[in-house]
């Protein structure tokens, strides 16, 4: 279920507020999935409210949608998401944190290469890859040797790209 997003209005913005607060988990993951783009504080504060929901795939929206290139005012909410109890939000936690940037980001990106969970370790290797910084190149080259071949094909992959 995506609520569009095409037309931020209000009443829009309204109808996404009582969707993060609606008793139903799928309804309360769409509505945070459809905050993603939408570079306002309400915005955020609704997500940062979904970040502490019970279910996790309203967790997982909420990490998705703080998905903001450079924006450090998610990265608190989303280094607490890469702690999670659940290992998928971690994954799309960690790989959130490569679009904010930072040496918070780089070190929890850094460290979710050693997860065992290997879900964790490619997102952790795509999140690398989209922090341009010269301090994730020597990381980035131990992700190319890991025993599980879809993290270093997804960091090979970053690096054509």
């Amino acid at each position: 279920m995506k609520i569009a997003s095409s037309a931020w209005t209000d009443a829009g913005f309204d109808m996404l507020t009582i969707g993060i607060h609606d008793s139903d988990p799928q309804v309360r993951q769409a509505a945070a999935e459809s905050l993603r783009g939408y570079d306002e504080d309400r915005a955020r504060e609704l997500l940062v409210t979904a970040s502490n929901d019970s279910v996790a795939q309203v967790r997982k929206g909420a990490a998705s949608a703080l998905r903001q290139p450079d924006d450090r005012s998610v990265a608190t909410t989303l280094l607490r998401l890469a702690e999670d109890r659940d290992p998928s939000v971690r994954g799309i936690a960690v790989e959130s944190l490569g679009s904010v940037g930072g040496l918070e980001a780089l070190q929890q990106l850094v460290r979710a290469l050693r997860v065992p969970d290997s879900f964790e370790r490619i997102r952790a290797a795509a999140g690398l890859g989209e922090l341009l910084d010269d301090r994730a190149v020597e990381p980035l080259a131990v992700a190319l040797k890991d025993p599980q071949p879809a993290v270093a094909v997804r960091r090979r992959a970053h690096w054509v790209n």
